[in-house]
């Protein structure tokens, strides 16, 4: 397969990120593998839903996979940038498990790492649809009619869901939550999700290894 110039360059711009933000500021390294763990686990869901799917062609489902690599950029930015804003959104995070972060970053910054995100998706001269994509996920309402934005709020919900379970190796303190339009969408039911869930953990072997190529393992 080969995949298109936008997908290759997200894919060696996270993996580039990876690396900066571990050599050039002073990350924890157990957020750092647990926030990129968390990506590639929504990446890889984020295809499986687009070949579900059957979209148009391979590339989209391969954007689906970049678009749910780069969800979380944003958050990485808060870190470095605004740690001690970070540290309070942490503390209340842990205080109010049934709120979802973004709502917690908007109420102590006002602003939350999704518009961040996008804008270093735009620095970087991504597609719009990522763009979108990024910004929108926790609110795909706002972009009704992005297929890959629908996905990744999905996504996101469901191993958000699958680390809260124990299901995943990755443990999670956030809320999943889950937008009804992204979920209707897509044509979504209980016994369809056990399936992504099942294909999720059999993927999970190959973001494993994504991310020890990241680490430089």
């Amino acid at each position: 397969v080969i995949l298109g110039l936008d997908v290759v360059r997200s894919l060696v711009l996270s993996a580039s990120v990876f690396e900066i933000f571990s050599k050039q500021y002073s990350v924890d390294r157990d957020y750092l593998d647990s926030f990129w763990r968390h990506s590639l686990s929504v990446a890889f869901m984020a295809r499986i839903i687009s070949r579900m799917k059957n979209l148009p062609s391979v590339l989209e489902a391969e954007e689906s996979f970049s678009a749910g690599l780069l969800h979380d950029i944003g958050k990485l930015i808060i870190f470095t940038h605004l740690f001690e804003d970070f540290k309070k959104i942490q503390k209340t995070i842990k205080e109010n498990p049934g709120r979802p972060d973004n709502e917690i970053e908007e109420e102590i910054l006002g602003f939350d790492h999704a518009l961040v995100g996008s804008y270093l998706a735009q620095k970087w001269n991504l597609p719009e649809e990522l763009v979108g994509a990024i910004k929108y996920h926790h609110n795909p309402e706002e972009d009704p009619d992005s297929s890959t934005t629908h996905i990744i709020n999905v996504s996101n919900y469901l191993c958000l869901k699958s680390e809260e379970s124990g299901d995943l190796k990755t443990k999670s303190d956030r809320k999943a939550v889950l937008c009804q339009l992204s979920w209707d969408r897509l044509g979504l039911d209980t016994e369809r999700e056990k399936q992504l869930i099942q294909l999720l953990q059999d993927e999970y072997a190959k973001a494993e290894t994504f991310l020890k190529m990241a680490q430089g393992d």
